[in-house]
């Protein structure tokens, strides 16, 4: 609505009027100053506060409630990978205003372990034990399969020694019998 120049000055004072009369209140309120303001967190409401005169010590006008902010998420913190001995974590989310855990990591299981290849493997022989050999996990060293022992293996005859054919004069003799591999005596021949 257009008001003419001329008419704005007392259009001014009857509003300034009216309050006065509504209110009760002589006062321009020309010193105020805003009380009980309380700024909205994450998850609690603010209120906007009131005006308060500071010349008659009344309320102008009351403030409004202020909605949540809502929480802000930061990065995942306490995150820890799985390994074969231990389980991890996927980290939780604060926000980062006000700290609240905005979401709970979960527990990870623990990996598999890596078999790597054989170790202290011995092959059996006519002398020694063999030992088919241990599997150790490559990532923490732990024991995932033990070895077991290979017997001994048989002694390998040669071709016998010293073998005499009998005669009419002499008796015969079918020799010695030594192993192959380890040349030890595997029997002796008899006359």
């Amino acid at each position: 609505m257009y008001i003419p120049r001329r008419f704005r000055p007392a259009l001014l004072c009857a509003v300034l009027a009216a309050l006065l009369l509504l209110t009760g209140c002589s006062c321009a309120h020309q010193h105020t100053e805003l009380q009980n303001d309380l700024p909205a967190s994450c998850a609690g409401e603010g209120y906007s506060g009131d005006v308060f005169c500071t010349d008659c010590k009344q309320t102008i006008q009351t403030g409004e409630v202020l909605a949540p902010l809502g929480h802000t998420p930061g990065e995942r913190s306490g995150v820890r990978e799985a390994s074969c001995t231990e389980e991890g974590y996927t980290g939780d989310v604060l926000c980062t205003v006000c700290g609240a855990q905005m979401e709970q990591g979960e527990a990870v299981p623990v990996l598999p372990h890596t078999p790597g290849e054989r170790s202290d493997v011995r092959e059996a022989s006519c002398t020694v034990e063999g030992y088919t050999g241990d599997v150790l996990c490559t990532v923490c060293g732990a024991q995932m399969e033990q070895g077991e022992a290979v017997p001994v293996l048989p002694h390998t005859p040669g071709e016998p020694r010293g073998v005499l054919e009998p005669t009419c004069t002499h008796l015969g003799y079918i020799g010695t019998t030594y192993c192959t591999v380890c040349g030890r005596l595997i029997a002796r021949g008899e006359q």
